[in-house]
């Protein structure tokens, strides 16, 4: 079953989205999904580690280029399994915002994680 296969897993969401999603991460924590999410500093989100929805907020400035942005997520994301909350490396990576799916997929391959792949969502892109 799918709560079994989830359980303990650490899943990064890239972006938060709108607050509109809070359900979505309440879900997985009662599926037992380890979720971080790394987003700007200061969202919404960040508030859902004290209510115990997710485990960790990683905060990075999302004003940056593209590539700083790519930089700095793939660091935070890296060093998760030194994360002293953390401490595992992440299972699987994905976001709810559509202008993020090109970064995701970037992310995913570089950190061999499943995912689309770059180059199809390059593609499928307008």
């Amino acid at each position: 079953p799918l709560r079994t296969r989830l359980r303990g897993k650490v899943v990064v969401f890239f972006t938060a989205g709108t607050a509109s999603k809070r359900g979505v991460y309440e879900r997985a924590s009662a599926l037992g999904v380890r979720s971080v999410i790394v987003d700007a500093p200061g969202t919404w989100a960040a508030d859902l580690v004290q209510e115990g929805v997710i485990e960790r907020f990683i905060g990075i400035d999302m004003a940056q280029s593209e590539d700083a942005i790519f930089k700095d997520a793939l660091a935070v994301i890296g060093e998760l399994a030194y994360d002293p909350v953390i401490n595992s490396p992440a299972d699987g990576i994905c976001t709810f915002v559509e202008l993020n799916v090109p970064m995701t997929a970037r992310l995913a391959k570089a950190l061999k994680l499943p995912g689309l792949p770059p180059v199809a969502v390059q593609k499928a892109r307008n």
